[in-house]
Order: C-alpha cells, then sequence, then structure tokens
C-alpha cells in the first residue's frame, strides 16, 4: 500500500471508490480482482469510521427466523462461512447463549425449533471450510447449563437456554486494512486522508471526482469511467454537494449505534438477555459478547438529525445502559470507570416511529443504488450501507452493477479467495507451527492479527536473526511495518488502528511517547509535531470514552 497520489491525478481509472470502510474496501478488492483499474479515496484514514465501531459480531440471522425470512437467513450463514474462510487469522467462532423464559415466543419449546431449523438452513455451513473454523451444530441447554454460561441471571425467571456458534472478528481494522491490502495488490490505488469533494458530471455523465489532499491541502481531479459512494453515513454530501448536484437524495433517516466496551463480565458465550429497561420497564434485547480482556455491550440504536460528525452521545443516556446492564445481570456493578470506550457508528434505516427515536425499523439488506436507472445520472451508484456481516455481498452486487455497464464478464471470486493473511487451509496447525518455530517471540494476538504475514512484519526486526528480539522490538517492528506497508500516517493510525494496542483500553502515555518518537525519526517530524500528535490522540481517546 503506497500513498500515489501522482497517479491518481495522471492516470484514468475504471472506476473511483469513495469511501475506505469495510464496504469501499471490498468493493475496491472484488473490482481490482475482475480486472479493472480501481482508485479509492478515504477522507480520513481507512476503516477509522463506523467500520471500526462495531460489536464486532459476524452473525448467521438466526433472529430473522422469528420473521420467517429464510432467504435472509441463508444468506448471512454463507457470509459468516465466506468470513471465516477468507479471515480465519481475523474471524473466529464464538458460542452464543439466550436464556428461555415460559413466554411463548421465547420458551425452550420455540427456540428448540428455532435451533433444528437453523442447522437445517445452515446445514452446509462448513462445507470446504478451512479446517479448525467449522461451525458446531446448535442445541438446547438445560437450566443448569445455562446458569453455569451465565452465572448472573435470575435462576428464578428462565427455564433453560438456547445455543448455538456464530463468529467474531478479532480486530475490525486489521480486517478491512487487510482487505485493502488484498485490493493493492491486484493493482488497486488507494489513498488515506483524500476527500472527494464533487463529482465531476459531463453529459449526464460521471467522469470522474474533484478531490482534496488533506494533508496539504493540494486540489487535483481523479478521472474514471465510473463512481461507487460508499461513504456511509455520509453519502448525501457527495451526491447533493457536487455542483451537478442529483436530483433524488438517498432518502433514509439517519441513526446512532453504539455499544461500551467494559471490563469482561461475561465468559464463556456471547449473550443475548431478554432485559428491562430500569428507568421505564420497557422490554430490550441486551447483547454482550467477551472479547479480548474485554465485554463488549450493546447496542443502542437511536435516530438522529443533522451531520453525524457533530453528534455526541449523552453521557446520561451512557449512565442509563450501565444502569440496565446492572438492573438485568445480578452482582455485575459496573460503573463508569469500568468503560474502556464506546463505540459509536452511524448508518441509515428504514424509518423512524413518530413517537420514539430509539423505535427504528431497520434496513436489513444493504442497497445498490443506480443514478443512472433513477436519476438519469449514468455511471455513479451508490452504496446504502447496513451490516459488517454482509460488506462483502453487498460489494459483489455493487461490482457486478459496475460490470454490466462496463461491459466486462469475468465473476466474482471474494467468496473463496482469502484476504491478505489469511492464505490458510488448516487454522490449528498454522497455529501450533508458527508458535512452535518463534516460541516465545511471537504471541496468539500477533498471528491474529497478520496470519501468514506476520513473517513480513518481522523482517521490520533486524534482531530477528540475532535471536533478541523481545516484546519492545516487536512494538517497534509493527510501527515500521505500518509506515512502510499499510499507509499509516498519523499517531492514531498507527495506535488505534494498524495495531491493536489502543483497541481495548487506552494506550499508556509510555507506549504513546515511544510510538511518537519512532514516528517522528522515521517521518521527519519536528518536535512540534510530535507534541501535536500527541495531543490529538489525546482528545481522540477522549471521545472514544464519553462519546462526545
Amino acid at each position: 500500500m503506497k500513498r500515489d497520489l501522482f497517479k491518481l491525478e495522471s492516470a484514468e481509472f475504471d472506476l473511483i471508490v469513495v469511501g475506505g470502510g469495510i464496504h469501499g474496501a471490498f468493493v475496491a478488492w472484488d473490482a481490482a480482482q475482475r480486472g479493472l483499474s480501481v482508485a479509492l479515496v478515504e477522507r480520513g484514514d481507512f476503516g477509522s469510521a463506523t467500520s471500526a465501531n462495531s460489536l464486532k459480531t459476524v452473525h448467521g440471522g438466526l433472529r430473522y427466523l422469528q420473521d420467517f425470512d429464510l432467504g435472509l437467513v441463508q444468506k448471512m450463514i454463507f457470509e459468516r462461512k465466506t468470513y471465516l474462510k477468507i479471515a480465519p487469522h481475523l474471524v473466529h467462532t464464538l458460542p452464543f447463549v439466550v436464556p428461555t423464559i415460559k413466554k411463548m415466543t421465547r420458551s425452550y419449546f420455540a427456540m428448540g425449533i428455532a435451533l433444528t431449523l437453523n442447522d437445517l438452513i445452515g446445514r452446509k455451513r462448513n462445507d470446504g471450510q478451512v479446517v479448525g473454523k467449522e461451525i458446531p451444530p446448535s442445541r438446547l441447554i438445560s437450566k443448569d447449563e445455562c446458569l453455569a454460561y451465565l452465572p448472573g441471571m435470575d435462576a428464578d425467571k428462565i427455564t433453560g437456554g438456547a445455543l448455538w456458534y456464530d463468529a467474531q472478528v478479532f480486530n475490525t481494522e486489521r480486517f478491512t486494512i487487510n482487505v485493502l491490502k488484498s485490493a493493492a495488490s491486484e493493482g488497486a490505488c488507494l489513498a488515506n486522508y483524500v476527500s472527494a469533494e464533487k463529482l465531476l458530471i459531463q453529459n449526464g455523465a460521471v467522469i470522474g471526482a474533484a478531490v482534496k489532499d488533506e494533508l496539504r491541502g493540494d486540489r487535483f481531479d481523479i478521472q474514471a469511467k465510473m463512481v461507487v459512494n460508499a461513504t456511509g453515513a455520509w453519502i448525501d454530501k457527495l451526491i447533493v454537494d457536487s455542483d451537478h448536484p442529483v436530483p433524488n437524495g438517498i432518502d433514509y433517516p439517519m441513526t446512532v449505534a453504539w455499544n461500551i466496551v467494559t471490563r469482561k463480565f461475561i465468559d464463556r458465550c456471547a449473550a443475548g438477555i431478554f432485559a428491562r429497561s430500569k428507568a421505564d420497564n420497557k422490554s430490550k434485547l441486551l447483547f454482550v459478547a467477551p472479547w479480548r480482556d474485554y465485554s463488549i455491550a450493546g447496542t443502542v440504536h437511536e435516530a438522529i438529525e443533522g451531520e453525524p460528525d457533530s453528534y455526541n452521545i449523552p453521557q446520561q443516556q451512557i449512565e442509563e445502559f450501565v444502569d440496565d446492564i446492572n438492573f438485568n445481570y445480578n452482582d455485575v456493578n459496573l460503573t463508569l470507570d469500568d468503560i474502556q470506550s464506546v463505540h459509536k457508528g452511524f448508518h441509515h434505516v428504514k424509518s423512524v416511529s413518530a413517537k420514539s427515536k430509539r423505535n427504528t425499523k431497520a434496513l436489513r439488506k444493504g442497497v445498490v443504488y443506480d443514478h443512472g436507472l433513477n436519476d438519469s445520472i449514468e455511471g455513479l451508484v451508490t452504496i446504502v450501507s447496513v451490516k459488517f456481516t454482509t460488506a462483502r455481498s453487498v460489494a459483489e452486487r455493487t461490482i457486478d452493477l459496475v460490470c454490466q455497464k462496463l461491459g466486462v464478464t469475468r465473476p466474482c471470486e471474494t467468496h473463496f479467495r482469502p484476504i491478505y493473511g489469511g492464505d490458510v487451509e488448516n487454522f490449528d496447525d498454522f497455529m501450533t507451527n508458527s508458535l512452535s518455530d518463534l516460541g516465545s517471540l511471537i504471541e496468539k494476538e500477533l498471528l491474529y492479527n497478520y496470519g501468514t504475514a506476520y513473517r513480513e512484519l518481522l523482517k521490520c526486526a533486524p534482531q530477528l536473526e540475532a535471536g533478541t528480539l523481545n516484546r519492545s522490538d516487536i512494538f517497534r517492528a509493527q510501527i515500521k511495518y505500518s509506515l512502510e506497508n499499510e499507509m499509516a500516517v498519523t499517531l492514531s493510525d498507527v495506535l488505534l488502528r494498524r495495531t491493536d494496542i489502543g483497541s481495548g483500553e487506552p494506550p499508556s502515555a509510555e507506549i504513546v511517547h515511544e510510538c511518537a518518537t519512532i514516528m517522528q525519526r522515521e517521518l521527519g517530524w519536528t518536535d512540534g509535531e510530535k507534541v501535536s500528535e500527541i495531543e490529538r490522540l489525546e482528545i481522540q481517546l477522549a471521545q472514544r470514552w464519553s462519546g462526545d
């Protein structure tokens, strides 16, 4: 991955992808695999917005059985299987438990039917799968076994439990980076900190985009036959702010979805708890997932108005959510001091209730909007993104449309080709052999983040040949690798997205200063620039805790 602005300005591309989140990343990779010349620009850092702020789950759609949407369940099971196959180092199976109660729709009997139907629909869920990444069958569990998984549940209110398996992404930020590296390896030209200011439209057709280099302030045009708008919550900004604005905006209400990362209080499984709000006794479904050394709890959805960039989660809402967890899960006694960070992401929904901003009707499938068909603006496609799990599938539909318009017939291959670092046939053997090969020099988390590319990382640590590599050497190698190979520019790029050092709790002041010193030496920062980078990181870390 090299930030080649000269190529962006001088070449003509088949496709410009605007937006470097998980949807844009998959669009770029799919398009490049099919032989298209691709440029991708992202106004900030890759994967730094909604794509990094999720519950980290890759789910098979069991919840959609209650609406008898069997087609969607089948699609979700396929996408879960695909993520486990193409990114076995980053995506791992995770047991889920939901306690059963006497209410008919949530009873032991009803959940048993749902699990049986889910396994029947997903009977091919392990066909062709990487060894060690298979999804076990689901089953009902007894009341005692449910309490062993979830000791904080009220024994008088539950009758047993439902146990099934989904998946979890160890590091969503590195997942996005590795998809982008896959796109770059196929020839895509990528650039972070380049914002698309407006579309270039001529005779009713898109011919490119006018962009700005946010690092130096330079403006230039990128020429292309088509543009895919994959900017997530900001899709309207690109199509409305152009000199030739698209007549019909994408008319979906905006919502914020947020979770908290806190000390671990459920360890063996993820849990779906039918809960009551302490404030008004309304029913809700509370999800808690173990992730690394923490628990992620959520998700709170609420409609918002105005720009996502200016939205802050009120402190009172965070306090109320912590109260709800304590109210429904015995003896956890969470406090605000237990919160390590707040994940805050934005997406569109079908509708919002007039009575409550929290009562929204979700979009279950990403929308691929053809402006040539709907607005007489040829060459422009907009993605209304919905889920991390279905990003690859939405990208495939998008590039099917793009290829149709460009007369390209090459099929999609992203459902079976591994992403960068994921070329593994037997995951257990890969882990065993890699750990045995390097012993204490390598840790499981490093293999999870880099997969088979970990040896490329260690080339940035010359101490390896002398056999003197330690944790500090690996840290320095990660920084150097991210600067040379992954387009890291800022301190937050390295600590929050290229490495997992700031993924959970904030990195220590010592780590921050060590990283800043290394980057100062590698990038030639002045002392003032180093101080400014540290200050900007501290502001971002404070925002991650409060949601402000």
